[in-house]
C-alpha cells in the first residue's frame, strides 16, 4: 500500500477511511473484543447491553429550553449572590446540555460570568477518556441491543474526538438496519438539525447497505454542510457509488484545511499513477485550481475502479528511526552499528520488522509492501530497502540528507543540509533549491505545496512550490540536526524543541497557537488523524502519543536516540 499522508493531518473532521485495520499480524476481532473488555473494566463501565445503553444515555444531551439557558447564564452575573448560586447549581445539573450557551457567555460575559462559565465548562467536559468511549461504542455494536442506534445518535453531539465519531459511524453500520430494513430512528436522523447526526446517520445506513434508505442517504450529497457531504461521500464511495466521487472533487474547493486531505486521499487512491500533479493550495485560488485539475481528471474517466477506495488509509503501524552512540552499545552491551529502522504494530507494541543501517540513518518512509526508503546521513545518499534491509537501489545526493518524504503525487521530497529537492517517480530532480550556507536542520513539504524549513540560527522559513520565500522568517529557537517538523493542513508548523522539552504549533505569522505539549528531549513531532501528536524523544528514548490535552495515551521505549517516528 502507498504510504499515506497521515503525518500531516490535523484535528477535526470525519476520518471514515482512517480506522485502524488489522494487518496480517494484527489482532483478530476477538482479540480486540478482549482488549475492549479490559479497557471498559479499567474505566468501570459495565459490558452488559443494558449498562452500555445507560452509559450513552447518561451522557446524551437533554432537551433544554434555550430561553431558560439564556436566563441562567445571565443570572450568573446577577448582583444577588443567591441568584448567582442558584443559576450555577442549575447549570451544573444540566451538564453538557449547557455547553453551547456557556461557550458564548465565556466570550462575551462580564469577568464574573466568564469565571463561573469557565468553571462550569471544565466540570461539564471533564477529562474525556477517548479510549473508553471508543471501546464502549464497539462493545455496543457487538451486542446490538434494541435502542443501540438511538443511543449512539443521541450521544454523537457530545463527542469531541474524531476517532470516536468514526467508531460511531462503524457501529451504526452494524445496528442501523435489521432484517435488511433501515431502523426508522436512523432514517429520521438524516433530517436532524445537528450536522454531525445527519452525517453519521448517512454513514451508518450506507455501511449497513440499507437499500430502502439509500435514496435518502444520497440526498445528503447535496447537504448545506460540507462536513456532512464529506462523510456521506466517503461512505458511498466505499459502497462503490460513482456519483459520490464527483462530490469529493467539488469539496476540494470548499472544505477547510483540516478536512481537505481526506477527500484527496480517496481521490489519490482512485487515480493511482494518473493522479493530477497538483497541490491542494494554501488559499482559495489554489484550492480552486486543485478542484479544476481533479474535475478534468474525472471527466477523462469513462469508468472507475471504485474498489481502489476500499483500502484502509491507516494501518496502525509506527515507524521508528533511531541511532546508537558511535562505536559503542548500550548499558555495557556489545558495540552496535550506527543505527536502525524498525516498525511496530501499535496495538501490540511488537516489532513487525527491523534492520540495521551503518551510515547514520536520519529519516525513513515506507513506500509500499516490503519497501522502505532511508536517508543515510553519513553516506550522503538515499537507499531503498526491503523490510529485511536488503538494498534495492541507491541514489547519491551530493550532500547529507536530513529528511525524506513521500508526496501524494508519488514524488519524493528530500532535504539535505545544503538544499531542498524533489524527485519524480523515476528519481529525476524536478525541483532544487540550494542553501549556500549549508544551514538546514529540518524541512518538510505541506500538502498545500509550501515548504517549511528551520536553519541552524533557529529561523523558521517558508517557500512556495516554486521556491519563492513566503512571509518573513521567524525565530523559533534552537533545534538539533534532524528530526521531524510537521506542516499541518491549516499551514501551521509543529516544531519539537529538544532543549526546552516543548512541542509548539506556530501559525503562518510565527505566533505560538494551541496547547503547548511538554516532552523532555523531544526530537520529532507529527500530528495524527485523531488530533493526537506522535512525539519522538531522544532525551527519554521513547516514542509517545499524546492526546489533545497533552495526556499520554501510548508509548514505546527505544534502545537508541530516536530521530523520527511516524504512524501509517
Amino acid at each position: 500500500m502507498r504510504m499515506t499522508w497521515a503525518r500531516c493531518c490535523a484535528t477535526g473532521g470525519c476520518l471514515l477511511l482512517l480506522a485502524l485495520a488489522a494487518g496480517a499480524d494484527g489482532p483478530a476481532d476477538e482479540d480486540l473484543a478482549r482488549e475492549d473488555e479490559k479497557t471498559l473494566a479499567a474505566a468501570r463501565i459495565g459490558t452488559d447491553p443494558a449498562e452500555l445503553l445507560a452509559y450513552f444515555r447518561r451522557r446524551s444531551r437533554k432537551e433544554v429550553d434555550p430561553e431558560e439557558l439564556s436566563r441562567l447564564v445571565h443570572d450568573l452575573g446577577a448582583s444577588d449572590f443567591g441568584t448567582r448560586e442558584q443559576a450555577y447549581l442549575r447549570l451544573s445539573e444540566l451538564g453538557a446540555a449547557a455547553l453551547p450557551a456557556l461557550k458564548e457567555a465565556e466570550r462575551d460575559g462580564t469577568p464574573e460570568v466568564r469565571r463561573r462559565t469557565a468553571a462550569l465548562r471544565r466540570r461539564a467536559e471533564g477529562t474525556p477518556d477517548y479510549g473508553a468511549q471508543a471501546a464502549a461504542v464497539r462493545a455496543l455494536a457487538r451486542a446490538r441491543p434494541a435502542g443501540a442506534a438511538e443511543a449512539l445518535l443521541s450521544y454523537a453531539p457530545f463527542v469531541t474526538d474524531p476517532v470516536v465519531l468514526d467508531e460511531i459511524g462503524k457501529a451504526l453500520g452494524a445496528v442501523a438496519a435489521r432484517e435488511g430494513r433501515a431502523e426508522p430512528v436512523v432514517v429520521k436522523a438524516l433530517h436532524s438539525p445537528e450536522p454531525v447526526v445527519r452525517g453519521l446517520a448517512g454513514d451508518g445506513l450506507a455501511r449497513a447497505r440499507a437499500a430502502d434508505a439509500l435514496p435518502a442517504v444520497r440526498k445528503l450529497l447535496g447537504d448545506d454542510n460540507p462536513s456532512v457531504r464529506l462523510r456521506v461521500a466517503l461512505a458511498l464511495v466505499a459502497q462503490r457509488e460513482k456519483e459520490a466521487v464527483a462530490t469529493l472533487v467539488d469539496l476540494l474547493g470548499v472544505l477547510g484545511p483540516d478536512e481537505l486531505w481526506q477527500a484527496e486521499e480517496v481521490l489519490l487512491r482512485l487515480a493511482g499513477d494518473a493522479a493530477p500533479p497538483v497541490a491542494l493550495g494554501a488559499d482559495a485560488a489554489g484550492r480552486a485550481n486543485a478542484r479544476k485539475a481533479w474535475r478534468d481528471w474525472l471527466d477523462r474517466q469513462p469508468e472507475l475502479d471504485l474498489s481502489r477506495a476500499e483500502a484502509s488509509a491507516l494501518l496502525g503501524y509506527t515507524l521508528v528511526v533511531q541511532q546508537y552512540q558511535p562505536n559503542r552499545g548500550f548499558a555495557g552491551g556489545p558495540a552496535r552499528v550506527s543505527g536502525e529502522v524498525l516498525e511496530l504494530n501499535t496495538r501490540t507494541n511488537k516489532v513487525r520488522w527491523r534492520f540495521e543501517v551503518e551510515n547514520q540513518p536520519m529519516d525513513a518512509v515506507v513506500l509500499g509492501e516490503d519497501r522502505v526508503l532511508v536517508a543515510e546521513y553519513r553516506a550522503g545518499k538515499l537507499s531503498e530497502r526491503t523490510f529485511r534491509g536488503e538494498v534495492k537501489w541507491e541514489k547519491p545526493l551530493g550532500g547529507n540528507p536530513i529528511a525524506v518524504q513521500r508526496l501524494p503525487n508519488g514524488h519524493l521530497f528530500v532535504a539535505t543540509t545544503s538544499r531542498l529537492l524533489e524527485l519524480d517517480r523515476d528519481r529525476n530532480e524536478v525541483f532544487s533549491h540550494p542553501r549556500p550556507a549549508q544551514d538546514l536542520l529540518r524541512a518538510r513539504k505541506g500538502r498545500n505545496g509550501e515548504i517549511a524549513y528551520i536553519t541552524n540560527t533557529g529561523m523558521l522559513g517558508r517557500l512556495d512550490a516554486r521556491g519563492n520565500p513566503v512571509g518573513k522568517p521567524v525565530n523559533v529557537g534552537a533545534v538539533q540536526l534532524g528530526g521531524a517538523i510537521d506542516v499541518l493542513p491549516n499551514g501551521h508548523v509543529l516544531v519539537p524543541e529538544q532543549q526546552t522539552g516543548r512541542v509548539v504549533e506556530y501559525d503562518r505569522d510565527g505566533n505560538p497557537v494551541g496547547r503547548t505539549l511538554h516532552v523532555q528531549g523531544s526530537s520529532a513531532a507529527v500530528r495524527l488523524p485523531n488530533g493526537h501528536t506522535l512525539v519522538a524523544s531522544q532525551g527519554m528514548r521513547r516514542v509517545t502519543e499524546l492526546d489533545a490535552a497533552g495526556q499520554e495515551v501510548w508509548s514505546h521505549p527505544c534502545e537508541g536516540l530516536v530521530y523520527n517516528a511516524y504512524r501509517r
